[in-house]
């Protein structure tokens, strides 16, 4: 299919790797890959201490197939964490909308 040079999108999704784990992971710990057998990536990326001291560490875990990304957006995103009551789910829609708003083709994990 158009788009799905499969070659060239895990490059990409690679080099998009090093740069978070360059960026992000202090420890092996802090940022997670796992591919699943059913050709799906699923990224974890401690976030650290929230600037709100009401909130816990949190994770961004994003799940994209692999070979087909960047050219398609992840298969999800999410935040998982302490939220206080009602910020989770503004959150979470907020960086939805601003996922689906990116163009194709480009890293989006690091956005």
């Amino acid at each position: 299919a158009e788009g799905f040079d499969i070659d060239s999108n895990k490059a990409m999704a690679n080099e998009e790797k090093e740069t978070l784990e360059a960026i992000f992971c202090g420890s092996p710990d802090e940022c997670i890959y796992n591919r699943s057998k059913d050709g799906f990536v699923k990224v974890c990326i401690m976030l650290g201490e929230s600037a709100d001291s009401s909130d816990k560490r949190q994770v961004l875990e994003i799940q994209y197939e692999e070979g087909k990304y960047p050219a398609i957006h992840p298969r999800y995103a999410l935040i998982r964490g302490s939220w206080r009551p009602g910020k989770g789910t503004a959150k979470q829609k907020e960086m939805t909308a601003f996922l689906v708003s990116l163009p194709l083709g480009e890293p989006m994990i690091y956005e």
